[in-house]
């Protein structure tokens, strides 16, 4: 069994299908996805500060209640650094966000 760590933005739409928008942001961020949608397809996330703490957990039902994208709102953030990292199958990826208000 293995697991691919993916840390780039290219790599992560390439591999999950994702794009992290907008980024920076001061009031949320937004998953789309524009070519594939997200039913059908079990993908979990969570949103980490720098520390590697979990800020919040993003299951996959709530992915699946939306069409084709999925937003965040940043209302419980401070200003700062986060991290979304996702999982699907054996991938997981990281993406960087920023939080600015």
């Amino acid at each position: 069994y293995t697991v691919s760590v993916i840390t780039s933005t290219q790599a992560i739409y390439e591999a999950l299908g994702l794009q992290i928008v907008p980024n920076p942001s001061a009031d949320f961020i937004q998953l789309q996805s524009l070519d594939r949608p997200f039913t059908n397809s079990v993908l979990n996330g969570q949103v980490l500060d720098v520390t590697g703490k979990v800020l919040q957990v993003i299951k996959a039902t709530d992915l699946n209640d939306f069409n084709q994208q999925l937003k965040i709102t940043s209302s419980r953030l401070s200003a700062g650094s986060y991290f979304l990292q996702l999982q699907k199958e054996n991938q997981i990826a990281n993406q960087l966000f920023i939080i600015s208000k």
